[in-house]
């Protein structure tokens, strides 16, 4: 007899699927197990658009909530830094008022524009190209509108076909036909930073692509569709119908061995049975032979749902955000690498310089645009300097910044920073507390103080009148006429500053470091240090008034100090600020005054 071997159809083998539940869960896996491999697209827009359309729903949970926390740890306080003290304020209020003439439509400040920056560094394309565009604004030629361009519309062409690093010109997508030229215009300037990309390309690498972490999200997504999926078909079950048995079946009993018809009439009269059940109210009964066996079979899924195929994703997406110390020792605890990841805050900072630097290419392009209009203004270096990052900062770390403040190697204003606080506002609220000293002083509970607040406590206290008619010798009418009541006096210790100004230097009295002076800077550094302390009781503002009026008319050459020509002299005079002047010009009526009064005493004395 002559058998077919030949290979069923496929629709033959679809038939049978059909009728087999086992073939259905089988082919779901095989599927499961068959899909394409992830791809990253080769092209620049592509890479882009593919990673803002993954963040748009991150299926991790994760990498949106770490990047959101790195863009708001960058935005800290940015300060302009020059010698002069107008150009700094005027460069700092330029700061806060960047795109002041867009405000409604974008947010106004250097932070604004800060956040736009980390965005697109981190979430975007990591190509940050900043358009500027410049305008005549109180006597400066300075930027007033900047914003950075989405990354994906971004189009670069080499001009006359080179490789030049500044031989690239830039376009603007406008539609997917149409671009336009950008940079060309007579205000307008470009800024370009590609932090992940070697200096001579012409597109950057995303950064969520450059650190693995948008294959490792792509796959763990794939994961997430297939677990759905697998969830799903988990809630398909097998009914299993048993009739006979292996025993029955070998006593050759004829009435326990079922064919296939036999088997497919039990199906049909319970499947009736069941449909009768929904239909029918009552108690359901069931009658059958003692060789029938109902069973639940589940087929096994669990597999494609084990924590550990999602573990090791999940890891490589934290080590790419920097989550995870790749390199030991940077964290002395288990407990600071987790609460402080070094590798994180190594790239926030990098950022942040990242940013100062483009900050400082704006200003030094700034300074050549103003050098002829403001050169006073714009011969000395400008630097930009930041607050630290507060989010880094531990319990320890703060102790060290207030130990070094307490020993003068940190500023108040920093220190002020770190606690969040804004220094010129502290002090508005000091003095304005000043006023409130009586009111706001604690009530005394416990009094624990040696002696109470004098100026406070004893203020409404009667105070004795002076003694008008008690005699005074002649003797004691001078300075030591506070040591004659001995009761007031004992114990206080005298005040420098008071007998200073009974007794101010004169031209054979002066301190030691006067001598290298010739006798003309001395006289000026003695009238000038005599007028601002009776004037103000500074010694500090005095004596620096003095040296700043010394150095004005005299220059320091090699060990000795020698007068400036007349040229040097109104040079100086040029850069000085309005200011400045008013302040020499006090000094010299002061130097006069002094002059004259020493005139009428030495006339009464004679």
């Amino acid at each position: 007899m002559e058998r077919n071997y030949s290979k069923p159809t496929s629709s033959k083998m679809l038939d049978r699927m059909r009728m087999n539940p086992a073939l259905t869960w089988l082919s779901d896996m095989v599927k499961i197990l068959t899909t394409n491999a992830i791809k990253i697209p080769k092209d620049y827009r592509g890479q882009v658009l593919e990673v803002k359309k993954l963040l748009d729903s991150d299926i991790s949970g994760m990498v949106n909530s770490v990047l959101d926390f790195s863009i708001d740890a960058s935005l800290v306080d940015y300060q302009v830094n020059a010698k002069n003290k107008n150009l700094t304020k005027k460069l700092n209020l330029w700061l806060d008022n960047i795109n002041l003439e867009l405000r409604g439509s974008v947010p106004v400040g250097v932070q604004a524009l800060a956040k736009e920056y980390f965005r697109e560094r981190w979430k975007g394309s990591s190509f940050l190209l900043l358009r500027t565009f410049w305008e005549e604004k109180d006597g400066f030629y300075i930027p007033t509108i900047m914003y950075f361009i989405d990354g994906e519309d971004i189009i670069v062409t080499n001009k006359n076909n080179t490789r030049n690093l500044n031989g690239k010109s830039y376009r603007l997508r406008i539609s997917n036909t149409e671009s336009k030229p950008i940079g060309l215009g007579k205000n307008e300037k470009l800024f370009i930073q590609r932090p992940y990309s070697p200096w001579g390309v012409e597109y950057s690498i995303p950064f969520l692509i450059q650190r693995g972490i948008y294959k490792n999200l792509k796959f763990l997504e794939l994961l997430e569709e297939k677990g759905e999926f697998v969830v799903g078909k988990a809630l398909e079950y097998l009914l299993l119908f048993k009739k006979g048995s292996e025993g029955l079946t070998l006593s050759n009993n004829p009435d326990f061995i079922y064919s296939e018809e036999d088997l497919t009439k039990v199906k049909t009269d319970f499947s009736k049975f069941i449909a009768d059940r929904k239909m029918i109210g009552g108690a359901s009964v069931y009658a059958t032979n003692f060789d029938t066996e109902l069973e639940h079979v589940i087929p096994e899924y669990a597999r494609a749902l084990k924590q550990e195929l999602y573990s090791p994703i999940e890891k490589r997406i934290m080590a790419g955000l920097g989550l995870v110390d790749i390199v030991q020792g940077l964290t002395s605890t288990r407990r600071e690498s987790v609460l402080n990841p070094k590798p994180l805050f190594s790239e926030i900072k990098t950022g942040i310089k990242d940013f100062k630097m483009l900050l400082v290419d704006i200003m030094s392009t700034i300074a050549e645009e103003n050098s002829d209009s403001h050169r006073k203004y714009f011969r000395q270096d400008i630097k930009i300097s930041s607050s630290v990052v507060k989010e880094e900062l531990t319990d320890k770390m703060i102790t060290q910044y207030r130990s070094a403040h307490d020993r003068g190697a940190v500023s108040k204003r920093t220190y002020n920073d770190i606690l969040g606080l804004d220094l010129d506002i502290e002090i508005e609220r000091i003095v304005e507390e000043k006023k409130f000293e009586e009111e706001l002083y604690p009530p005394v509970i416990q009094n624990q103080e040696q002696t109470p607040n004098e100026d406070i406590t004893n203020k409404n206290e009667k105070k004795e009148a002076p003694l008008e008619n008690e005699d005074v010798p002649e003797d004691k009418k001078s300075i030591e006429k506070k040591n004659f009541n001995q009761s007031d006096t004992f114990g206080e210790p005298e005040d420098p500053r008071k007998e200073f100004e009974q007794a101010p230097y004169t031209k054979d009295k002066y301190p030691s470091q006067l001598k290298a002076l010739p006798s003309g800077a001395r006289n000026i550094w003695i009238n000038t240090f005599n007028s601002v302390f009776k004037e103000t009781n500074n010694e500090d503002n005095a004596r620096m008034a003095a040296w700043r009026n010394v150095k004005l008319k005299y220059k320091k050459s090699g060990d000795k100090w020698i007068r400036k020509e007349k040229a040097e002299l109104e040079q100086a005079m040029k850069e000085l600020d309005i200011d400045d002047l008013i302040q020499i010009k006090e000094l010299e009526i002061l130097g006069k005054k002094s002059k004259l009064l020493d005139k009428l005493l030495e006339n009464k004395n004679n």
